[in-house]
């Protein structure tokens, strides 16, 4: 969704039409207007086109954007200055999903994106790791770089985080500054407040549990969420071979 000088990103399930609960149908001109016990629908009988309303309130994500007052212009200035770049051939060398709970779609409580709540010693707030399964470095070895060796983590806002896989068997993928990744993905995107636990069913209400690690080279990496359970599907791929 559009604002001005933003891009807002929502997630919402596209549920069936549930036919036999169709209520408060009204006619108007050129639309039908029902409801479903779920959604409200318009079907624009002009263009045979069923509309959806989506609920947009919470983004759970915001862009910065500059938007050009004459992109055509702009365009042609840069063509004649040969400032375009095109990229060529294929710039994803491989790509993992890696799942942001443990065992049987649990965030526990003191470790993975709840690290921060871990005894032993003080810790920050911030302090996080996505896990990394097992089956991930069976089936992709050599994927991440050994243990403990940086690589750079591109998010979607464009910010480059220095990064790490850690930990025995390399089971966690963390920030070299331990509270950047919570920062960004317990602050920025769930929005929860310091000292809150995570739990699935908050990963469930927001529509994702998976992110998308995308491989450019051998020390540069991006993230992107997915939505849920696409580490499911993921890992019954592997399984199967």
């Amino acid at each position: 969704m559009r604002e001005k000088g933003k891009f807002l990103i929502f997630e919402e399930p596209m549920d069936y039409v549930d036919i036999t609960n169709i209520k408060n149908v009204k006619e108007k001109k050129g639309s039908i207007i029902f409801n479903d016990g779920k959604n409200d629908y318009a079907f624009n009988k002009s263009k045979s086109t069923l509309f959806k309303r989506f609920i947009t309130k919470p983004s759970i994500y915001e862009i910065d954007v500059q938007i050009l007052k004459d992109p055509i212009r702009d365009l042609q200035k840069l063509f004649a200055e040969g400032k375009l770049v095109f990229e060529e051939g294929v710039r994803i060398q491989g790509t993992v999903y890696l799942p942001l709970y443990g065992k049987d779609q649990t965030v526990f409580e003191k470790s993975g994106l709840n690290q921060w709540n871990a005894g032993g010693r003080e810790r920050h707030p911030n302090e996080v790791y996505i896990p990394v399964p097992a089956l991930i470095h069976k089936n992709f070895p050599g994927f991440f770089p050994d243990r403990d060796t940086p690589f750079s983590l591109k998010l979607p806002n464009e910010k480059i985080m220095k990064s790490k896989i850690c930990q025995e068997g390399g089971k966690a993928l963390m920030s070299y500054s331990n509270k950047e990744l919570g920062q960004w993905i317990l602050r920025d995107i769930l929005k929860l407040k310091e000292g809150e636990i995570l739990t699935y069913s908050k990963l469930q209400a927001l529509g994702i549990d998976t992110v998308r690690i995308d491989k450019i080279n051998s020390i540069e990496f991006e993230i992107n969420f997915s939505k849920l359970g696409r580490y499911e599907v993921f890992q019954t791929k592997m399984l199967n071979g």
